[in-house]
């Protein structure tokens, strides 16, 4: 697996604070803990995609990687951010950042056939009562743009 966080035997998983001591991811069984184990797999996908698409000898030129995130995608920004920001360190891709855009969740309704936003986790059609309705943005997770570098002018 090229790119894999774990495959490096020597370096050890990153420190986390956990309450208020700092433990090795795995250490913990505790709920945060947990949740950054989700992110962590997320952020490594993300630094997959980009080595499968960036070259790499371009790899240092890496400046930021955007991902639009869905407010029902069951992702923590700040734990993704996180994540992908130990995942780059000591790499070739170290100077890179994470830049999220968040979308929020809107439906439409089966019955009336309206689309409206959905900010509480009541999913009623708010114009016709109607519960039948199907999500059409809110879910996404999707990498969007990487940023790199302008090349250095050549000097001759």
């Amino acid at each position: 697996m090229r790119g894999a966080f774990f495959q490096r035997e020597s370096s050890p998983p990153p420190l986390l604070l956990c309450g208020s001591r700092l433990r090795r991811l795995h250490e913990c069984g505790c709920r945060a803990c947990r949740l950054r184990m989700h992110e962590l797999s997320v952020a490594q996908g993300i630094l997959d995609l980009v080595q499968h698409h960036v070259p790499e000898d371009q790899a240092r030129d890496v400046r930021e990687v955007t991902v639009r995130i869905g407010a029902l995608s069951g992702i923590v920004a700040d734990s993704l951010e996180f994540c992908f920001s130990a995942i780059v360190a000591g790499t070739p891709y170290d100077g890179a950042s994470l830049a999220i855009e968040r979308v929020p969740t809107r439906a439409t309704c089966n019955g009336c056939s309206r689309e409206f936003g959905i900010e509480e986790l009541v999913f009623r059609c708010p114009h016709c009562g109607g519960p039948s309705i199907r999500v059409v943005s809110g879910d996404e997770l999707q990498v969007t743009s990487v940023e790199l570098a302008d090349p250095e002018p050549e000097t001759t």
